[in-house]
């Protein structure tokens, strides 16, 4: 597979988990998921697993998240013919995001109606303080 730049390679495996936007959402951006973990593993990708039909993988690489977004970005866009936004975030990420959740009282009450929202990149300016009137617990 062609990349546009060089993976940043470390010398441990980390896990992630790969968030893959707005796939097989009403017909549209059909990526069947046995061909996702089939190019997720071509790409080097390590214990590559899918979650039902959500476009959502765990996997281990050498890498560093942004390379594994990048590899997945390029990959998906060469394969399928389409652009697909990627988020990689670390099993450790995910971790500290649950340990900083500032709702519990709807983590017991209600966990699923609790939702976790990730962006690319960082919030524009404004963005935040146009959100903190409707934040909870700071």
């Amino acid at each position: 597979m062609a990349r546009s730049r060089a993976p940043v390679k470390t010398k441990r495996m980390n896990k992630f988990v790969a968030l893959l936007r707005g796939i097989n959402v009403g017909g549209n951006k059909r990526v069947p998921m046995l061909e996702l973990c089939r190019l997720a593993k071509e790409l080097g990708f390590h214990d590559v697993k899918s979650y039902v039909q959500s476009g959502n993988l765990v996997l281990r690489a050498p890498l560093e998240a942004a390379a594994v977004e990048s590899a997945l970005e390029g990959a998906l866009r060469e394969h399928f013919g389409f652009g697909v936004d990627v988020i990689v975030r670390s099993a450790r990420e995910w971790e500290s995001y649950a340990k900083q959740s500032p709702f519990a009282d709807a983590e017991s009450e209600r966990p699923h109606l609790l939702h976790l929202a990730l962006s690319k990149q960082k919030p524009l300016p404004g963005a935040v303080a146009g959100l903190l009137p409707y934040a909870k617990a700071g």
